[in-house]
């Protein structure tokens, strides 16, 4: 299946990473800073800062890798890695991470393309949380497919109509936003496997699945 996706789309998915890391970098430069101002005598107060932002960098930059970049091409990816990358999205924060390590059944690997499109719907899951929440995962077996399935529960629980249509596909890339650009590139994603994402809303929970058939 033809994936070409335009420079657009490109443009925005860079936008969002930009958007993402810039955080917690910048939160580094500020204490950097204020290290060379004030010292060592303050360096008690500032190395938990840096601690902290340099962690979160680095684990969304480990996400984009595998989501978005060359990384996440490898043929097979062990769900344990799979569930370590997507958890360092909530390490910090509102939203409550819950795939526990016991629901997962090794060895057996997505691939490559399947993995992404696991990531992909975890993020979005997050963001449908705006004031946290609990986020599951969930991976199982129907007849010889894999259904990925990522379930948002929580108070105002929302997954917006342009991320819906985003995923479906059924937007201008002229019309994205760089959050709408990860739903779109998902979309995609799922449809170069032969799947696509379905989605549901209700009573503050928020689900997005896909079924992958087998190879």
């Amino acid at each position: 299946m033809d994936v070409t996706v335009d420079l657009r789309v490109l443009e925005l998915i860079c936008s969002r990473i930009c958007h993402d890391v810039v955080g917690p970098v910048g939160a580094m430069n500020n204490g950097l800073e204020l290290l060379a101002e004030s010292g060592p005598a303050d360096s008690d107060g500032i190395m938990p800062l840096l601690t902290s932002s340099a962690r979160q960098a680095w684990r969304r930059l480990d996400f984009f890798r595998t989501a978005v970049g060359y990384a996440g091409g490898r043929s097979e990816w062990p769900i344990s890695d799979l569930r370590r990358i997507a958890g360092g999205l909530f390490e910090e924060g509102k939203v409550t991470f819950d795939w526990p390590a016991a629901a997962i059944v090794e060895p057996l690997p997505l691939p490559g393309r399947s993995a992404k499109l696991m990531l992909h719907l975890i993020s979005l899951g997050g963001e449908a949380l705006p004031r946290g929440g609990k986020l599951s995962v969930d991976l199982g077996d129907v007849g010889a497919a894999r259904r990925l399935a990522v379930t948002a529960r929580g108070r105002g629980a929302v997954l917006h109509e342009r991320i819906v249509t985003a995923l479906a596909g059924d937007v201008s890339v002229e019309e994205l936003d760089p959050r709408a650009a990860q739903a779109f590139l998902a979309g995609i994603v799922a449809r170069s496997v032969g799947s696509r994402v379905e989605t549901a809303a209700e009573d503050e929970t928020v689900t997005l699945s896909a079924v992958i058939p087998p190879p």
